[in-house]
């Protein structure tokens, strides 16, 4: 009788030994080919995710690998007054992956460049903010804007989206 709790005992401790290498070498698969979004993110019961205030993280994929500074507002960005300074005018890029600058540094993501050359034709003050996160859908972005953004009174608002966006809007809310 002991013989066999033993070898039940074994075989258990066996195979619950092999499902977790199993299960780490699957989730480091993920991380590799997905990007290390885990790492910066949460759920957010009212935009299904979003990236944690004040944090900095190395996102990372077989073919890039760049640190994220997150800003007190939970935005890949400069850090930004929300009461908008005179003479600024504020742009509001608003959209998923591609504003958020997936796989470049911030530096070269399309509203820093817009930033940039905005800034750059004669001395204007003008704050591009974009507020992007990979996997948000028109309706999160939405939500987002009327929650959140409209606080920072935006001159100009601009919301990007692709054909992958409705997809995301469906898989999110039809779970």
């Amino acid at each position: 009788m002991k013989t066999k709790v033993s070898l039940t005992f074994t075989a258990l401790l066996f195979a619950f030994l092999v499902v977790e290498i199993t299960a780490k070498i699957i989730l480091k698969l993920n991380q590799e080919s997905s990007g290390n979004i885990i790492v910066c993110g949460k759920l957010d019961q009212f935009l299904i995710h979003s990236f944690v205030p004040n944090t900095r993280c190395v996102m990372e994929s077989t073919e890039w690998s760049v640190t994220y500074s997150i800003n007190s507002y939970g935005i890949r960005d400069n850090e930004y007054l929300r009461d908008k300074p005179e003479n600024t005018y504020r742009i509001f890029l608003i959209g998923d992956s591609f504003i958020e600058g997936i796989g470049v540094n911030l530096q070269d993501s399309i509203g820093k460049v817009l930033e940039n050359d905005l800034n750059s034709i004669d001395g204007k003050n003008i704050e591009v903010m974009q507020i992007g996160t990979a996997g948000w859908s028109p309706l999160t972005e939405y939500l987002y804007l009327a929650r959140e953004g409209l606080s920072f009174n935006p001159d100009l608002v601009i919301l990007t989206f692709n054909a992958t966006d409705f997809r995301d809007e469906y898989y999110h809310y039809n779970l």
